[in-house]
């Protein structure tokens, strides 16, 4: 990860999203939720970086030995309702793409399910196409609005062609 949004809590901090944890359980912190009444959240991943356990979909403890473009034709978002407290989420938000962090092209803008009242191991992860597929280093992944008190996230992924 190369930036993402401050969290209140260090528990639920940016770089969890980019974890793999099928439950939002009581005291398993693998999501991220944001300070009350703030949108516009914003995270900017590395695709470039070489070293990436594709097995547990970990983007956090990645390792840059080179860095190169991908092509993107899928992402892979899961939405949060922050744990028990089942008060918050993210609704709109947009994807772009970068060769490097200068000029952005627009992926997708979409709208998330509302995970408030799902249960904690049910929220599902939501599939989207890319089309046409766009080559670039960078994404960058904008919470524009929320569901609740507070933007929450709980996973983030794509579909890489080297």
């Amino acid at each position: 990860m190369v930036s993402g949004p401050s969290a209140p809590n260090a528990n639920q901090a940016a770089e969890d999203i980019l974890s793999f944890d099928q439950c939002e359980e009581y005291n398993q912190h693998h999501y991220y939720r944001g300070p009350n009444n703030e949108v516009d959240k914003v995270w900017v991943v590395d695709l470039g970086c070489q070293a990436r356990n594709k097995e547990m979909h970990n983007w956090a403890q990645e390792t840059c030995l080179f860095s190169f473009q991908v092509l993107v034709s899928q992402i892979y978002v899961r939405n949060s309702r922050n744990g028990v407290w089942n008060d918050c989420g993210t609704k709109d938000f947009s994807v772009e793409i970068s060769p490097d962090q200068g000029s952005w092209t627009m992926l997708l803008e979409d709208t998330l399910p509302d995970a408030r009242g799902t249960a904690l191991c049910d929220i599902p992860t939501t599939t989207f196409n890319v089309s046409p597929v766009h080559l670039g280093r960078y994404i960058r992944f904008t919470a524009k609005t929320r569901y609740g008190l507070c933007v929450a996230l709980h996973f983030l992924d794509f579909k890489l062609h080297f």
